[in-house]
């Protein structure tokens, strides 16, 4: 009977995990969509390039409506790990809190988000800053970008559409 109850229980969270990923990934796949780049070099993209490719593509359009970039000029320390999988999951858990960061929320909110919430929220800031005209439009990808910024609309516009 408890043998039954233990592995219902580990198959449901299995199902929930694979959910999750399945959330997760679908998430990805929309925002590799919303880069500047074809549909055949985001659609073999892993996850972590998605998220650094995001991050540049932001900083540049920032730097590009503020002159001098707002970020450090050196890099994040690198470290080596013996565990493949355990130092892929470091760089890709950085990529996120650098991806966070530069959603205009407050940080005690980022700090507490999961990594579907982090692209969510990222996704709905990109769709939002071109629907309003403050961004560059899709189909203007090529044109500079606007210096206006909307970073109390934006917050309080992704915290309702969240």
């Amino acid at each position: 009977m408890e043998s039954n109850i233990l592995e219902l229980r580990k198959e449901k969270s299995r199902d929930a995990a694979r959910s999750r990923r399945g959330k997760e990934n679908y998430e990805f796949y929309e925002l590799a969509k919303m880069l500047p780049l074809p549909a055949a070099i985001t659609s073999q993209l892993d996850k972590a390039s998605i998220i650094r490719l995001t991050i540049s593509y932001l900083k540049l359009r920032d730097f590009s409506g503020h002159g001098d970039p707002p970020w450090s000029r050196d890099a994040p320390p690198s470290k080596k790990s013996r565990d493949a999988a355990r130092s892929r999951r470091g760089k890709e858990n950085y990529e996120f809190y650098e991806l966070a960061k530069m959603l205009p929320l407050p940080a005690a909110i980022t700090s507490q988000l999961d990594k579907a919430s982090i692209i969510r929220l990222t996704i709905s800031y990109l769709k939002l800053r071109d629907f309003s005209g403050h961004g560059d439009p899709p189909w203007s990808r090529d044109a500079p970008p606007s210096s206006k910024t909307l970073k109390g609309d934006v917050s309080l516009s992704i915290c309702i559409f969240y």
